[in-house]
């Protein structure tokens, strides 16, 4: 795959860090990846190409498309990938009419304007680093919630561990706190206010504390800062330090005892094992521990509060600050060894690069298949005289009509492997009117009644079965809903012959009501179980009773599950997110008439809007 990554850059950011990062994996495995910015501040194995994305008048940027679609055309390029606000605005001008996709990270808020409001300038798929910059921009422009995926930062452990290969520890009584982050924007204005109104203090009050500021070029700050470091710098050599910027800022990490930062500062500090006190753009969260780091994270560690716009409590800072410098004990006690474990596993190169280039074979997927792919959703398939308070049955004969519909009317059944065949192929034909047939629960009737009528009409389903072995329905035994078998082993292993198995989890529970670590296991030991019992892959998950939060999702991916379906909520196009698909629930009145207006293409438009997901 050819890939451009556009950014704008006349410093260095989190955004390029990511940026350089994501293309060298790339090419590592293979791909040809190009960065076009206005500058480059770290070295990276892609091609650079200078171009002043920055410059926002509309010569400038008229230029800039036109040279970026020669670019594409002239390359080969199947995919850019917008890093910026400004990159974003280039990209979909330049993309348009085009066979190229679009794919916009988020790194930060994004400005309001009415273009956006108006019509989608992101491309084909939408990510962002952190859950706070989803919300915001959800709340903001007015985007559903199901078109933003969460693709976060990710640690380069290995060239970390190559730099560092063991954390760096003071040999004397010695305190080192460390200020790291850029000194423009907001982040600058945290470190001018702890240098204005804190730090003489502090040194006075602490006297063997060493406090450094790093990440940042002093020019950046205001003339009487610039004196006050000047001052300070005089007046305590042996405890102030102003280091401007680093080159070696993982030396600079673990030479540290505590540290203060947001992002991937925090994020790399965390897993070299340092203590670390979130503070970013808009918040301060304070000490990461393993009770809030998920928290901690939502906000990429401070930097990103979607509700306000800056809310750094500084009292609070300076009251957490002074305990831990008062009883220093406190700071050997913090589990760092946990937490660079759940840094390494949150932040994971390997998940977030097969999720990034699965992404980009979804958005160029998208931009051949223009209509989404109608899930029917069914339950049980009965006698005629049947009823249950669920409404999720349909008879025998009423299924037979369905297939016999689907079937005169052209469409195309297909499962999810053979989704991922012709993601994989982009040259093969896609039908013109495919449908997917789900089924959930594992009904006996689905296998004595459902099958036949399936292979009948020559049509494909994906049926989802619990793990753990069931006689009957037992999560509708308190709701007066009819008690119907479940198959035996021997049915479920004659239906994975012919049919597609998904999983739907051990015991038809919710995930809601479970901690992480139960969600873990319910969806990577049920998957385990399944590839066990019937010696293929499980390609997907259906959430019970459609209960899913942005957790179950990432975890659904990180399990290895290449889709999740849900019941009436998801994605308004199947590219969007793959493990937040909408299916179609069928009830026992749904006549031919309901099915064909149910696998109309508007009609999942209709329920998106309806229900803003």
């Amino acid at each position: 795959m050819r890939v451009v990554h556009l950014l704008s850059q006349v410093e260095l950011t989190g955004a390029e860090v990511y940026a350089v990062d994501l293309t060298d994996e790339l090419i590592k495995r293979g791909h040809t990846c190009y960065i076009v910015s206005d500058k480059i501040h770290k070295r990276t194995k892609a091609s650079f190409v200078p171009l002043p994305i920055h410059n926002a008048s509309f010569a400038r940027r008229l230029r800039s498309i036109i040279f970026l679609r020669r670019f594409i055309k002239n390359n080969g390029i199947d995919v850019i990938h917008a890093h910026s606000r400004a990159a974003v605005r280039v990209g979909f001008w330049a993309t348009r009419f085009s066979r190229c996709a679009l794919v916009s990270t988020l790194h930060g808020k994004q400005h309001y304007s009415y273009s956006k409001k108006l019509f989608n300038i992101y491309g084909e798929n939408i990510l962002s680093v952190c859950e706070n910059i989803k919300k915001h921009f959800v709340q903001q422009f007015g985007f559903h919630d199901a078109q933003v995926q969460i693709a976060r930062n990710f640690l380069n452990t290995d060239y970390i561990d190559s730099l560092i290969p063991t954390s760096i520890t003071s040999i004397d009584t010695t305190i080192t706190v460390s200020f790291l982050g850029r000194t423009s924007g907001p982040k600058g204005l945290n470190w001018a206010n702890l240098i204005n109104n804190h730090v003489e203090a502090w040194m006075t009050k602490f006297p063997n504390v060493v406090f450094q500021f790093g990440g940042g070029e002093v020019s950046y700050l205001s003339d009487a800062t610039q004196q006050k470091i000047k001052r300070l710098t005089l007046a305590y050599p042996n405890q102030f330090k102003f280091l401007g910027k680093l080159d070696q800022l993982f030396q600079t990490i673990a030479s540290s005892d505590l540290v203060f930062g947001s992002g991937r500062i925090a994020i790399e500090s965390i897993y070299l094992q340092k203590p670390v006190l979130a503070i970013g753009e808009e918040l301060y969260l304070g000490l990461v521990t393993p009770e809030n780091f998920n928290h901690c994270a939502e906000s990429n560690f401070g930097d990103i509060d979607y509700q306000t716009k800056y809310a750094v409590n500084f009292d609070a800072l300076k009251a957490e600050l002074e305990i831990l410098l008062s009883h220093p004990e406190q700071i050997k006690n913090i589990p760092v060894a946990a937490l660079k474990e759940k840094t390494a596993s949150f932040f994971n190169r390997t998940h977030e690069v097969n999720q990034i280039t699965d992404i980009y074979e979804w958005a160029l997927f998208k931009r051949r298949v223009k209509n989404n792919i109608p899930i029917l959703m069914y339950h049980q398939i009965v006698d005629p005289g049947f009823t249950s308070p669920h409404k999720i049955y349909v008879t025998e004969q009423r299924f037979d009509e369905h297939m016999d519909f689907l079937k005169a009317s052209g469409f195309q059944s297909l499962t999810f492997k053979d989704l991922l065949d012709y993601k994989s192929n982009p040259d093969r034909p896609f039908p013109k009117r495919p449908v997917i047939v789900s089924f959930d629960d594992g009904y006996e009737n689905n296998y004595l009644k459902a099958l036949p009528i399936l292979k009948k009409y020559g049509m494909k389903a994906v049926f989802y079965l619990l793990t753990n072995p069931h006689s009957h329905n037992h999560w509708d035994a308190d709701s007066n809903a009819p008690q119907l078998k479940l198959m035996t082993a021997e049915q479920r292993k004659s239906l994975a012959l012919e049919m597609e198995i998904g999983s739907h989890g051990f015991d038809h529970k919710k995930l809601s009501t479970m901690t992480e670590a139960e969600a873990v296991r319910e969806f990577e030991d049920s998957k385990a179980a399944l590839e066990n019992e019937f010696g293929t892959p499980i390609l997907s998950y259906a959430y019970t009773y459609g209960d899913r939060s942005e957790r179950d999702i990432q975890l659904a991916k990180r399990a290895g599950y290449r889709f999740a379906v849900n019941t009436t909520r998801g994605v308004l196009h199947f590219a969007d997110n793959p493990h937040n698909l909408f299916r179609v629930s069928i009830f026992p009145t749904d006549t031919i008439s309901d099915l064909k207006r149910k696998t109309k293409s508007w009609y999942r438009r209709y329920y998106y809007f309806k229900r803003k997901e």
